[in-house]
């Protein structure tokens, strides 16, 4: 069985918008529609359930919605800005029969130009235990670069978690285990920027397979990835990792392609979300940097 996994804890009432686009994205460019299986906190509002239900039913896809109940497994100190719910990728490898393969996506991405069936091919092909793309851009901060070192992670081996392809067959039974290791995992690590991302970094560090960065192509103001030509967002998986995002107002090329894709959800035009939009403008002789021009209405 071919399965895309979501997880979502939204807390704001609004990030599940991110989740609908992703999932409107993926599924109207899939030549063979994948079971969906989403999982969540169980705070849902009634409104995201019945159109992410819809997104699913329009494309014929098969969606399941799985409530994880979890207690909160480390403090904020250690998640940072992170959600439990970036936790619940770990569950995965638990959920997968010898034969299954799971297409981890997080939500704020979109498919654009691009069959989620690609990947399950290359899920199947290579039946590596882990499929992933190699963050381009972790080591370029300080921040991120020094609790890698002490963590051993070497950055120009190091995948970003947002796109994740596992195959059970290729799974060792301890991976099973992945979400308990984790907490003994976390109560030695002294300090870790992206606890889960790095946790598997650590785990699966000689065991996963580099794939092409159009599958996870990041869409930030790093190397003024925001500001490229239209065409160049064709025909990759676009993830909008970093501050600037669409749904905070961000205004700049690499947006147009998930607001293509955002008519699928309705909710966006009448909600109750405020949208700060500014216009992102790259800085002359800063390759990772940007200024806002705020929007102010009329």
């Amino acid at each position: 069985m071919n399965q895309v996994v979501f997880a979502i804890s939204d807390a704001t009432g609004y990030y599940w918008y991110y989740t609908a686009v992703a999932m409107a994205s993926m599924l109207s460019q899939a030549s063979e529609k994948p079971n969906i299986l989403l999982l969540h906190d169980g705070k849902l509002s009634e409104v995201a359930v019945r159109r992410l239900n819809l997104i699913a039913q329009d494309e014929g896809a098969p969606l399941r919605m799985l409530k994880v109940d979890l207690e909160r497994p480390i403090g904020d100190d250690k998640l940072g800005p992170y959600t439990v719910a970036s936790l619940y990728r770990l569950l995965i490898p638990s959920l997968l029969s010898a034969e299954d393969t799971a297409l981890y996506l997080d939500s704020d991405l979109v498919f654009h130009g691009i069959d989620v069936h690609e990947m399950f091919a290359l899920i199947r092909a290579n039946e590596a235990a882990l499929l992933a793309v190699r963050d381009q851009f972790i080591g370029l901060s300080d921040k991120h670069l020094e609790p890698l070192k002490a963590l051993g992670l070497d950055p120009l081996r190091y995948f970003n978690s947002g796109v994740l392809g596992f195959h059970g067959r290729a799974l060792e039974p301890s991976d099973r285990a992945l979400f308990n290791d984790f907490l003994s995992w976390s109560r030695q690590a002294m300090f870790s920027h992206h606890p889960d991302q790095d946790f598997l970094n650590d785990r699966f560090k000689n065991r996963w397979l580099e794939l092409d960065e159009n599958y996870n192509f990041h869409v930030s103001i790093y190397d003024r990835r925001m500001f490229l030509q239209p065409h160049a967002y064709h025909g990759k998986i676009l993830h909008y990792a970093g501050k600037a995002k669409p749904l905070d107002g961000s205004l700049a090329p690499g947006c147009i392609p998930f607001w293509s894709y955002a008519s699928k959800v309705p909710e966006l035009m009448t909600s109750q979300k405020r949208f700060d939009f500014h216009y992102l403008m790259p800085i002359i002789n800063r390759q990772h940097a940007a200024s806002a021009l705020v929007v102010k209405p009329r």
